[in-house]
Parts: structure tokens; C-alpha cells; sequence
């Protein structure tokens, strides 16, 4: 379990050419912002500039 989790972490970090504690950073604050927007129903997704919401985050 936690060898993929450390492996994921990795690859996070590797694409964003970042730390590692900056990965798990983010990835904390992004799980953070959709637990408080659940709240008042709002939904965190992904879209272009001047668009409608395209991607709905999944399992968030």
C-alpha cells in the first residue's frame, strides 16, 4: 500500500520538477479545497478560459 503511494509521490514530484514535499503539499491543498466547496455544493473541476466545467474531479 504504501509502496505505491511512495511511488506516486515520486512521479508527481518528477512531472512538476518539484520536491517531493511539495508534491504531497499541493496535493493536500487541492484535497482540502474540494472537501470545503462540498460544503455549499459547489464542484472542482477542470476547464478552459471562457468555458464550462469540462472535468469534474472524481473521488475528491
Amino acid at each position: 500500500m504504501w509502496e505505491g503511494l511512495d511511488q506516486d509521490i515520486n512521479k508527481a514530484a518528477q512531472k512538476a520538477g518539484s520536491a517531493r514535499s511539495a508534491a504531497v503539499r499541493k496535493a493536500l491543498t487541492l484535497d482540502l479545497a474540494a472537501i470545503e466547496q462540498k460544503k455549499p455544493s459547489l464542484k472542482l473541476g477542470f476547464a478552459k478560459p471562457n468555458q464550462i466545467l469540462a472535468t469534474e474531479g472524481d473521488g475528491l
